[in-house]
């Protein structure tokens, strides 16, 4: 699941880069976990950014047998704003 985001990180941070220039751009990736083939859970990734600022969520949930015995799920928030046609964070949960 790591370089799923990572990869959806980085495509933002273009998408970013391109922002600067533009209005808008926005990205949206949903993701199945799996591990041998067997499906553990699912992830996905949404942000916006435009010329003031950026949003990503993402969110991750066991689903199955994991997810019947754990429960687990999880999310998390970034914000930030451009500053010089740079990203600077502002929030993160």
């Amino acid at each position: 699941m790591k370089s799923a985001v990572a990869s959806s990180l980085a495509g933002f941070v273009l998408a970013a880069g391109l922002a600067a220039g533009a209005n808008a751009a926005s990205l949206d990736a949903r993701y199945d976990v799996s591990l041998l083939g067997i499906t553990l859970g699912t992830a996905s990734l949404s942000g916006g950014i435009d010329n003031s600022g950026y949003k990503l969520d993402m969110s991750a949930k066991l689903t199955g047998i994991a997810g019947g015995v754990t429960g687990g799920r999880g999310s998390g928030a970034a914000t930030g704003v451009l500053v010089g046609g740079r990203l600077a964070p502002k929030t993160f949960a």
